[in-house]
């Protein structure tokens, strides 16, 4: 076939149009545009092409192509629905200290110009960020990494000193206030024109860097730009992870910023996990500990995030929880994966958590875990018998890095488990997707959080099927279950023709 230019300048439309469509739909297009343009490369010079995807390199490399992806973070994306908007009504605010703190519904505020003093603010002299291994080699495993913040810790200077009342709830909802202390300014502590805290040092007024202080040398740190401060009580569960990540993403949806103009603060003693440390790095520009400081820092603008207590997650009664697929859209994508996956019925695939023994907390180094399913390859071949075209794996999604075990749920379609942390990846499974949770004897007495990835799969609409077991003999000593196959076996097939006949 002769190549006519009007046939050479439909097929340059084409390749244009093909390597467009990857770039929105966020895939890897380096070799597909390359290979792409291989085909015509006899047939006409591509140096045009070239110059297009140098272009488009550089549009990525920048940090613009995230921006672009999400709407999230613009000011024309309303946060009118569920709990942000509830908190953020009018009546809800409260509003002090000449505008330098605002609360809402005593669940989260926004602090400007607020000053951290940790060095002698908080009961731990544990600094925290060290390697769960080195803490165990060393023998340190019983000490205490959780901060109980004095007041001082906080300190926040006004024209005119306000009170802050606390009652009960709104110092439970808010606990970093209980630490903070409101002054008036002074011939130390002002306000200059570009309304930053400034101290003073014999009358000569001194930028907050580098500051003099009479008897001896102290300095002032500054962080000049938006920073959302976490306080974590459960440092090794994914779910308490999960949990602020989402409130991560709501705390930089409400107040539109962007990853790249966000800090997170942490402000605890805990040891580093590494999965952890290394995905919060992919959601903000940078993160720092408190512990990191022997000074005072200064905060031109903080936010106390939402305690985990009165997390949206845990607000099980509610009909939906809003926002939560536009939070799984960010993470996977900060996490480099295209947040869309397609259901194959010749093909499901079937995900079995494994759960094992392991060192997650110190205090307790045993590493006894509980909620193990005993009969682990039955379950497996059972599945696999029973469902002779799906691709049934078991995993240890705990000792994968964080990127892999999303990869992995992102593209499950039937997710099966006993309760536990693992369960979280439900809010990453396609939307398409269904889950089976599995429950010890007389598990759900006395513990309300019980049906919170049931709450998750009610909110994004998920297929769901739960087993609770009802004969203790089936409990084996050591934290194990002997799962019934029939029973297994009848719930996924009942999921199945629920995803696949639908």
């Amino acid at each position: 076939m002769r190549l006519t230019p009007r046939r050479k300048k439909c097929m340059v439309i084409a390749m244009f149009g093909i390597a467009l469509f990857l770039i929105l739909k966020n895939e890897t297009f380096t070799d597909t545009t390359w290979s792409i343009a291989s085909i015509f490369r006899h047939v006409f010079s591509y140096s045009h092409i070239s110059s297009f995807y140098s272009r488009v390199s550089r549009f990525q490399s920048t940090g613009q192509f995230r921006e672009y992806q999400y709407p999230y973070f613009k000011e024309d994306f309303k946060v009118d629905k569920g709990f942000i908007a509830k908190w953020t009504q009018d009546q809800h605010i409260h509003e002090m200290c000449d505008g330098n703190l605002k609360t809402y519904g005593w669940r989260f505020a926004r602090l400007h110009n607020v000053l951290m003093d940790a060095r002698e603010y908080h009961s731990s002299s544990i600094r925290g960020g060290r390697n769960m291994f080195d803490h165990i080699t060393k023998g340190d495993v019983e000490i205490n990494t959780y901060w109980n913040f004095k007041q001082g810790f906080w300190k926040l200077f006004c024209r005119k000193q306000d009170a802050l009342l606390l009652n009960y709830e709104s110092s439970k909802s808010l606990p970093f206030a209980k630490a903070l202390r409101i002054e008036k300014f002074s011939n130390q502590f002002f306000l200059n024109e570009t309304e930053t805290l400034t101290q003073s040092h014999n009358n000569i007024i001194t930028p907050a860097k580098n500051i003099e202080a009479e008897g001896n040398k102290e300095n002032i740190t500054v962080i000049p730009g938006f920073t959302i401060a976490i306080l974590r009580d459960d440092y090794w569960n994914l779910h308490q992870y999960t949990m602020h990540c989402l409130h991560i993403f709501l705390m930089m949806m409400y107040y539109k910023k962007t990853p790249e103009q966000t800090t997170l603060l942490l402000l605890d003693g805990h040891p580093a996990i590494t999965n952890y440390e290394m995905s919060w790095k992919k959601l903000v520009r940078s993160v720092v500990r408190a512990s990191e400081f022997d000074n005072q820092v200064l905060f031109k603008d903080l936010v106390w995030s939402i305690g985990e207590r009165y997390s949206p997650l845990y607000q099980y009664n509610e009909e939906k929880e809003f926002f939560l697929e536009e939070y799984r859209d960010f993470y996977l994508q900060q996490h480099g994966l295209n947040s869309t996956s397609y259901l194959d019925c010749r093909k499901v695939k079937i995900t079995v958590i494994l759960r094992r023994d392991y060192v997650c907390r110190l205090g307790d180094i045993s590493g006894h875990a509980e909620r193990k399913i005993f009969n682990e390859g039955e379950v497996l071949y059972a599945l696999r018998n029973n469902f002779p075209d799906a691709v049934v794996k078991g995993r240890l999604l705990d000792s994968m890095p964080m990127e892999d075990q999303l990869a992995w749920i992102r593209d499950t379609d039937i997710l099966v488990g006993m309760h536990g942390a693992g369960m979280t990846h439900s809010i990453y499974l396609p939307k398409h997707a269904a889950l089976f949770e599995m429950f010890p004897f007389q598990f759900k007495n006395g513990r309300p959080w019980y049906c919170v990835y049931e709450a998750v799969a009610r909110w994004r609409q998920l297929k769901y099927r739960s087993w609770i077991n009802t004969n203790q003999k089936i409990e084996i000593e050591g934290g194990y279950i002997n799962v019934p196959i029939d029973i297994l076996v009848d719930n996924v097939k009942i999921l199945y023709d629920n995803i696949c006949k639908s």
